[in-house]
């Protein structure tokens, strides 16, 4: 394997990583609606694996119950 192509990998798993870490971060319900609709448009933007997807899943699912947001991420296709 090439050092660009190593390069290259290292990269977008540094990206992926930033944004998972992306999904951590809320403190009110506000933050965790405008997570939900940002992860959502974005999500056809870009390539994810079955885990990043099931992760994203999970992480929605406990602030739907924190926030009493999850009948409103069901109904929107957030989980």
């Amino acid at each position: 394997m090439k050092k660009s192509e190593v390069r290259k990998m290292i990269r977008e798993e540094i990206k992926r990583l930033n944004e998972v870490a992306k999904l951590k971060n809320v403190k009110t319900e506000d933050e965790a609606r405008q997570q939900a609709i940002d992860w959502q448009s974005d999500f056809s933007n870009k390539s994810m694996s079955w885990a990043d997807v099931m992760n994203a899943a999970a992480h929605f699912e406990k602030l739907g119950k924190k926030f009493n947001l999850t009948k409103e991420f069901e109904e929107n296709g957030i989980i």
